[in-house]
């Protein structure tokens, strides 16, 4: 084992192999980048906003899956390159992080300044502790997996960018993105890429769902204040299970926005939507509705095509206006 306590400052790197460890404790502010080959990381102690720790960037690799642990919190500098091998030649997780990553310490010492993570290379990179990364995500390659139950805290607030080819898992207690202030998206950009989820919230996003192909899935979203935009795009952009809109607030509709691009079908809706609101089609583009909708609250279309495959039957009323 390799043990540091109150003395490191000027690191630039660690590599821990595989049945290594590298222990550090409060006061050990490293600001040293991990090269991770099977080995493990662990921390202790606290003080205010300070972790065991402080490091930078991480990269995952050799034939073994890596771990970072602490009995406390890592800070993270402000902008963190995870990048993770597919190291179990599975769909196993690469990375098993079972701590939390928090922001470098504020001003005064018992807040957190904003850290943004980007995750690199084809493996999967696992949460099982609540994190707050605050600067928002972006998932180039391979997967993450967020667990543990968040009581209404998002493990990212700022822009959630799901790229071409990646995947982000939620699996929590339902929190999804968030619905505490604060503690949520500014905005979630599905650019080909793939957000799985069980019952989970998307609330009051206010820089909205925007999708440019790629899925949206999820046993049952729970939807408020929050529109839905898809981009022009040769793909379809899917949103696949039920969809709850939540009247929570005086939320009366769904906004969907939609742009016409080569894709026959802009947007395809296949799950349930359910709820007291409605929903609102904007945009020159094709939403496809195809499952047993039941919300009750008004269908409006103000421009673009509506093609309902199969059914919107307790919707109040269904408006076409001029033009669509």
């Amino acid at each position: 084992m390799l043990a540091y306590s109150h003395q490191l400052h000027a690191q630039t790197n660690f590599t821990v192999l595989e049945g290594e460890t590298l222990a550090l404790s409060n006061g050990s502010y490293t600001f040293a980048n991990l090269d991770l080959q099977g080995g493990t990381v662990s921390g202790s102690g606290s003080y205010a906003a300070y972790g065991a720790s402080f490091f930078g960037n991480v990269t995952v690799s050799g034939t073994a899956a890596s771990t970072i642990n602490s009995s406390s919190w890592f800070n993270i500098v402000s902008s963190t390159t995870f990048t993770v091998a597919d190291v179990t030649s599975s769909s196993a997780s690469d990375l098993v992080i079972n701590t939390s990553l928090r922001g470098m310490p504020g001003s005064p010492d018992t807040s957190y300044n904003a850290s943004a993570i980007t995750k690199e290379g084809a493996g999967t990179m696992e949460f099982t502790t609540h994190s707050w990364v605050w600067g928002g995500l972006n998932l180039n390659n391979g997967s993450i997996i967020t667990a543990g139950g968040n009581g209404g805290f998002g493990f990212f607030s700022g822009a959630v960018n799901i790229n071409s080819g990646t995947t982000l898992t939620i699996n929590s207690d339902g929190t999804g993105f968030g619905y505490n202030n604060g503690w949520k998206p500014s905005s979630v950009n599905i650019v080909g890429g793939t957000v799985n989820g069980g019952g989970n919230h998307v609330w009051g996003i206010s820089g909205g769902v925007n999708m440019t192909g790629g899925t949206l899935s999820s046993a049952s979203y729970q939807w408020n204040f929050t529109d839905l935009n898809t981009v022009a795009s040769s793909t379809t952009s899917t949103v696949t299970g039920a969809l709850n809109i939540r009247g929570d607030g005086g939320y009366s509709t769904m906004v969907i926005n939609v742009a016409d691009g080569a894709a026959e079908t802009d947007l395809l809706m296949s799950g349930n939507i359910t709820g007291g609101p409605g929903i609102t089609k904007r945009g020159a583009g094709q939403l496809v509705l195809s499952g047993t909708n039941s919300y009750s609250g008004n269908t409006t279309v103000e421009a673009g095509t509506l093609v309902v495959n199969g059914s919107i039957a307790n919707a109040t009323t269904t408006t076409v206006q001029s033009g669509a």
